[in-house]
C-alpha cells in the first residue's frame, strides 16, 4: 500500500505551522507493519517567545517501524554571524542543538538566533526571555515524547 501526503494543516508541536508533502508505503503484514518513506517540508515558521523563525529544513522519515525520525531546521543571519536550531532524532527522544557562524556557545548562539544580538549586549528582559527559551525547548521536547536533552 502507498499514499500520498499533502498537508496545509499546522502540523507538529505548539508554535510550528508547517506545510508537509511526501509519500509513505506500508509494508508487511498487520502483524508486522513496517512503513517506509518521507514526508518533507513545503514552508513552514516557528514561533518562540514572541519571534517568528523560518523552518528552513524539515523531515520526517519512516524506516520500517513506527517510530518516525524528525529534522526540524531554522537558521537567522544578522551581522554578528549566523544562527542555527536543529531538532533532530527518533520522535520520542530528539535533541536540540543550537550553533552559530562564527562558532559560539551555545546559549550565545540562542542570543543570536532569537534577538540577533550578543548575549552580553542583551536587556535584563531579554535575558529573562533568553532563559525561558530554555525551558519552552525543554517543554516542547516533552510535547513530542522526547526526553529533555539539548547541546
Amino acid at each position: 500500500m502507498s499514499g500520498h501526503f499533502q498537508s496545509g494543516e499546522r502540523i507538529g508541536p505548539e508554535g510550528v505551522r508547517a506545510e508537509l508533502g511526501g509519500q509513505i508505503q506500508l509494508r508487511g503484514s498487520t502483524a508486522n507493519l513496517a512503513p517506509a518513506g518521507q514526508i518533507s517540508l513545503i514552508r513552514g515558521t516557528f514561533d518562540i517567545l514572541g519571534r517568528r523563525l523560518a523552518l528552513d529544513e524539515g523531515r520526517i522519515t519512516l524506516q520500517g517501524d513506527l517510530r518516525p525520525y524528525l529534522l526540524l531546521r531554522s537558521s537567522a543571519a544578522t551581522s554578528e554571524g549566523t544562527a542555527t536550531l536543529e531538532l533532530s532524532g527518533l520522535i520520542d527522544s530528539p535533541s536540540i542543538k543550537v550553533t552559530a557562524d562564527p562558532e559560539r556557545p551555545s546559549e550565545e548562539a540562542l542570543a543570536l538566533l532569537l534577538f540577533g544580538d550578543n548575549i552580553q549586549d542583551l536587556s535584563p528582559l531579554a535575558l529573562a526571555r533568553l532563559a525561558g527559551a530554555r525551558v519552552l525547548a525543554h517543554r516542547i521536547l516533552g510535547a513530542v515524547g522526547g526526553s529533555s536533552r539539548s547541546r
